[in-house]
């Protein structure tokens, strides 16, 4: 597992409302038994603090 990117790093808490962006996937397999197994795969691509529950002011800045 790819630990926290370091910006975001201190930022994210335990038990902090997270939202996602990313694919979905799943695998399919039989075991050593014959049984069928699947798994769904969430493939992050961004991750943020969710702003659901909360007030929100954005300070928009122009390109760098």
């Amino acid at each position: 597992m790819t630990p926290p990117a370091p910006d975001r790093r201190d930022h994210l808490s335990t038990a902090l409302r997270l939202a996602a962006h990313g694919r979905i996937g799943q695998h399919d397999w039989r075991n050593k038994q014959g049984e069928k197994r699947s798994m769904l795969v969430l493939e992050v691509v961004e991750i943020d603090a969710s702003v659901r529950f909360t007030t929100v002011t954005i300070n928009a800045k122009g390109p760098a």
